[in-house]
């Protein structure tokens, strides 16, 4: 079960990150009801650090990871 719902912050991520750039939007509020009440998930401390981390640590190191991507031909 729980690797099911770590699976689900993982798309819930790529989704939130996806939107934030897709809509040039700051990530002021990464657990929005967007993310969650769509899609009827209630994350726990753990599973909502995860997603933390993954939407987080993606937008803080946009630049770098652009860089990497566009050196792939």
């Amino acid at each position: 079960m729980v690797m099911d719902l770590r699976h689900k912050a993982r798309v819930l991520a790529f989704q939130k990150i996806y939107s934030i750039d897709v809509n040039c939007k700051a990530k002021d509020n990464i657990f929005d009801i967007f993310s969650f009440e769509e899609n009827g998930i209630d994350l726990d401390g753990d599973l909502k650090l995860f997603y933390s981390v993954l939407v987080n640590g993606t937008y803080d190191n946009l630049e770098s990871i652009d860089k990497l991507i566009s050196g792939i031909n």
